[in-house]
């Protein structure tokens, strides 16, 4: 593959193109430094696994006789903070780690530098939402970002969770078992319908009530740190309080970062895999930057990085 410049359509070099790489990846050293200017109310966490190769410290000889260094396939994930404010509807990233797993070191070491760059109660904090990992609960515990701040069990991931756990009854051909296992998402889905938390637990009641015997494992899911998915209510009051009306889909789930995630996996596709980590510096930066500039034509630079990371 040929990359060209932007501007004369000249064939480009490995060095400019690793150049233009390595200036993308310092990008990325300083979006992820110095202070946060706007702390939103509402903190989405989520992580994506990507893969990169990297050195096994072996080395071997290629069919044509050239001493190689013995690379292997890793994968890792990197895990995402998006800012959201619902009172406004806006949208951005906050800041990303890379992971050795979604275990409580590297959960911890992206909040810690989020409460270090401005991420407080004091600032306007009001919410975090995320999947429920042991390594992010545990993490948690490790960093305070003052009092007042809820934390949001993802209603989508806790749903997809109630599905995966429907078992269907012996005997069931696959369309039957397809069919509970709609019928008992529709019904989970339900239970956060109510207008508020003595309705949303009478529904829960409902839902238990039809399908204990049949779906017990399906019913302990949705009870299982149930008090958790209904975190937003509290959030809902202090902003009645204040005067504001706050979009509940912004409160309950982390469907906003999904789309996002999207974006990611869209471009490790397009990467295949990663090489070195200033590669998926530079990566994740053009994602971000991508974002951004969602409603602006892309700048030159952009469109260059993305045929070097593709030519890499």
């Amino acid at each position: 593959m040929e990359v060209l410049a932007w501007r004369n359509e000249q064939p480009l070099s490995i060095a400019t193109l690793n150049g233009i790489v390595n200036e993308a990846a310092s990008l990325s050293v300083a979006f992820r430094s110095g202070e946060i200017k706007k702390c939103p109310p509402v903190v989405m966490l989520d992580g994506i696994w990507l893969k990169v190769l990297e050195p096994t410290g072996e080395r071997y000889v290629d069919k044509k006789g050239r001493q190689r260094e013995r690379l292997k396939k890793t994968k890792f994930p990197i895990l995402v903070a998006y800012g959201v404010d619902p009172d406004t509807g806006r949208r951005w990233v906050l800041d990303w780690e890379r992971g050795q797993e979604e275990d409580k070191e590297s959960w911890q070491r992206l909040l810690e530098r989020l409460e270090q760059r401005g991420i407080r109660a004091e600032r306007g904090l009001l919410l975090f939402i995320h999947d429920g990992s042991t390594g992010l609960e545990s993490a948690f515990e490790m960093v305070d970002f003052g009092q007042g701040v809820n934390r949001q069990r993802c209603i989508f991931h806790k749903l997809r969770n109630v599905s995966k756990a429907v078992r269907g009854e012996e005997g069931m051909s696959r369309e039957e078992k397809r069919k509970r296992r709609a019928d008992v998402l529709a019904d989970a889905s339900g239970v956060y319908r109510g207008q508020g938390e003595e309705e949303i637990r009478e529904n829960l009641a409902t839902f238990k009530l039809k399908w204990q015997r049949a779906e017990p494992a399906a019913v302990a899911t949705l009870e299982r740190d149930f008090d958790m998915t209904l975190s937003y209510l509290k959030v809902l009051e202090i902003a009645k309080a204040a005067g504001k009306t706050l979009r509940v889909e912004d409160l309950r789930a982390t469907s906003a970062l999904e789309r996002l995630q999207r974006h990611f996996r869209q471009k490790v596709r397009q990467v295949v895999i990663f090489h070195s980590e200033k590669g998926i510096a530079a990566g994740i930066q053009l994602v971000i930057s991508h974002r951004q500039l969602a409603e602006t034509p892309s700048e030159p630079w952009t469109l260059l990085l993305e045929e070097a990371l593709l030519a890499a």
